[in-house]
């Protein structure tokens, strides 16, 4: 098994030997699926450019409706795994901290703990230092 790490920047990893979720799994593949979605728009994009058609006559005038639609949704499907995405690393970030598994977010008062913690730049340690972390899991 392996060390995947999920966040480059805020160096946040899972190990796949002790994961705090079950089913982990589909973090090892999501961002492949994401940069194909990213990637497929930024050649349209690029070939619209190149074509010097403007991108807001292209998205109004239903120039090519069947293809315009499948890349409205894939904005839109982009957006949303982007979001949960995101969500999912912060609470496996969340969990690793707290040394939790997975049966811990059913807990009422684990789950305003992670509410708490959501915020970006708050870290378990922070609350910890003002002892608020212990007043929410206790």
């Amino acid at each position: 098994m392996a060390i995947i790490t999920l966040d480059y920047v805020k160096n946040i990893k899972l190990d796949e030997n002790n994961s705090p979720l079950n089913n982990y799994q589909a973090l090892d593949y999501l961002p492949f699926g994401l940069y194909a979605m990213a990637s497929t728009i930024r050649d349209e994009e690029v070939r619209l450019y190149m074509s010097k058609i403007s991108p807001s006559l292209v998205s109004s005038s239903g120039r090519d409706a069947q293809r315009d639609t499948i890349f409205a949704c894939y904005f839109n499907w982009f957006s949303t795994s982007i979001v949960n995405y995101v969500r999912l690393v912060g609470l496996i970030d969340i969990m690793t901290q707290l040394v939790w598994v997975s049966s811990n977010i059913k807990d009422a008062k684990n789950r305003e703990a992670v509410k708490a913690l959501r915020r970006p730049s708050l870290r378990c340690s922070d609350l910890s230092r003002r002892g608020r972390l212990s007043a929410l899991l206790t």
